[in-house]
């Protein structure tokens, strides 16, 4: 028999220190609850759509991504510095994307020996565990890294080069959680589209742009009522700061015009 522990194929390994990445599309009981079946599968292939996105992508080779219902799960192929830049992305382009689609979504990420069997569809290890407890404790749309990513990540930006993007990629602020706020590593997914590229702007086009992320959150408010809209509340005050501190990221690199 065939070890399921060894290569799945020439370009993955099974079994490996990897990137994990665990999301939560939130309310989808709801959802199903509230709207036909038809809307329910539109709703998912939207997600399905994505993975098709990544799968043709440059990092296609290097993260895949896994979809179950209302989980996401994004594996790297490795712990590599290009690794932990592959995650980064795809996990701000899984957030902004969804956001940008009025889908809520929150999720953790964490590293270390995973299972990533994707021909026989194995997956375990104890990152994904932690990933999976921390989004639980998330209380805010987006994406946190656990303490063993974090430290990976950032010792894998020790270069001046990667150390002046990693300001742009994530900041460090008091995330929302259900126990209250708490310091941790987020990802500036709100600033993705702008952050990805080197171009400059004038700053009344970075504000309207960002403005459209906070006004996409600020709609979700149609959908939820009662405790569910703390989620949005957070996520708007989540996104002020991240405004703030990526306008005052780009004056400082000299990208405003």
């Amino acid at each position: 028999m065939e070890n399921t522990l060894a290569n799945v194929n020439s370009d993955w390994q099974a079994t490996a220190r990897r990137y994990v990445a665990y999301f939560d599309i939130m309310g989808f009981k709801d959802f199903v609850y509230k709207n036909n079946h038809e809307t329910v599968v539109l709703q998912l292939k939207k997600i399905h759509d994505l993975r098709e996105m990544f799968r043709n992508s440059v990092v296609g080779k290097r993260v895949k991504i896994s979809v179950f219902s209302d989980s996401v799960l994004l594996v790297t192929s490795g712990d590599s510095e290009l690794s932990a830049l592959d995650i980064i992305f795809s996990c701000s382009a899984l957030l902004s994307y969804c956001m940008s689609i009025q889908i809520p979504i929150k999720g953790a990420i964490s590293c270390g020996e995973m299972t990533a069997n994707f021909d026989d569809s194995i997956f375990c290890g104890k990152p994904l565990i932690e990933a999976y407890l921390l989004h639980e404790e998330l209380y805010m749309y987006g994406c946190v890294l656990d303490s063993v990513a974090e430290m990976e990540i950032k010792n894998r930006f020790q270069s001046e080069k990667l150390n002046n993007m990693a300001k742009y990629l994530w900041f460090e602020d008091k995330v929302s959680f259900k126990s209250g706020l708490i310091n941790h590593v987020t990802l500036n997914w709100f600033a993705s589209k702008i952050l990805s590229n080197n171009q400059h702007y004038a700053l009344e086009e970075i504000e309207n742009e960002l403005d459209q992320f906070t006004n996409s959150i600020k709609s979700f408010y149609n959908s939820v009522s009662g405790a569910p809209r703390k989620y949005v509340d957070n996520t708007i005050d989540y996104a002020e700061r991240a405004k703030s501190k990526t306008i005052r990221t780009l004056k400082e690199a000299g990208r405003i015009k």
